[in-house]
């Protein structure tokens, strides 16, 4: 527990200011705790919430010289989640300049605000099918000064129409099982000197051979890989069988894990 505490209060070091060090330290706190930990995340999400202002509440975090700013809904588990792996950096950058960076399941912005910071000036288009999600999304990019596309559809393996299914704000995913939610899908459009990330509940088992098929092979891939234990060795097969290196923790027991898969020589 006294590591984990060490280690919290060294990523909140990351935050502008006592006053973000200080919410900066909770929110990852928070993030690591185990959904046994019920009592204390109800107590740290209590303690985030007495930093907000009316409805939200906003860290400034440095990230590559440059603060950001994220407003979180306020006593919004899954956004107070979202921050903490905000402060975590949970993908790591190209090592080269893209063309474009292309945000494949924004929710509500972190990726893209991070990507900004790292490549300033960059074209940002970010997909988010979620209507809260993406107004909370628009917002932060407005707030810090980044313009980017924000197209308010599901990624899929072909356009077309299908269901969200809600769980929390970020756990959230789209199926053809019949729901109060109807969405229009899209495939991304996804160019070979791209940054793509791809956190899309799920839908990467049909986004990915569906980009492969048409030959669109962006460089640079941050995926959030789901199902890892039942499916995941197919499609990380697939994906080295189109000349990308996989990276990430591939002997980890997790069923969700974070890969970076490159095709660095363009």
């Amino acid at each position: 527990m006294l590591g984990s505490i060490a280690r919290s209060w060294r990523i909140s070091a990351k935050a502008a200011g006592p006053r973000n060090r200080a919410l900066a330290f909770l929110l990852v706190i928070h993030g690591g705790l185990g959904d046994h930990r019920r009592w204390a995340r109800k107590i740290f999400k209590w303690l985030i919430g007495r930093f907000g202002e009316g409805a939200l509440v906003t860290v400034g975090i440095d990230v590559n010289g440059r603060t950001m700013r994220l407003a979180m809904r306020r006593d919004d588990r899954a956004d107070y989640l979202v921050g903490g792996e905000f402060l975590n950096g949970s993908h790591e950058p190209p090592p080269t300049k893209p063309a474009r960076v292309v945000d494949a399941g924004g929710n509500i912005g972190t990726f893209s605000l991070a990507a900004a910071a790292r490549f300033p000036g960059v074209p940002i288009v970010v997909y988010e099918p979620d209507d809260a999600n993406a107004a909370r999304l628009k917002d932060n990019l407005r707030m810090n000064g980044i313009e980017a596309q924000v197209i308010e559809k599901a990624v899929w393996s072909r356009d077309t129409r299908l269901y969200f299914q809600a769980r929390d704000s970020y756990t959230g995913f789209v199926s053809q099982d019949p729901s109060q939610v109807e969405v229009e899908c899209v495939v991304p459009d996804v160019g070979e000197n791209d940054w793509l990330k791809l956190d899309v509940e799920g839908a990467e088992y049909e986004v990915l051979p569906a980009l492969f098929d048409r030959g669109a092979l962006p460089y640079f891939i941050s995926l959030e890989l789901h199902h890892r234990r039942a499916k995941g060795d197919g499609l990380i097969a697939l994906a080295r069988a189109n000349g990308y290196t996989v990276a990430g923790p591939l002997e980890a027991s997790a069923d969700c894990i974070n890969l970076t898969l490159s095709r660095i020589a363009r």
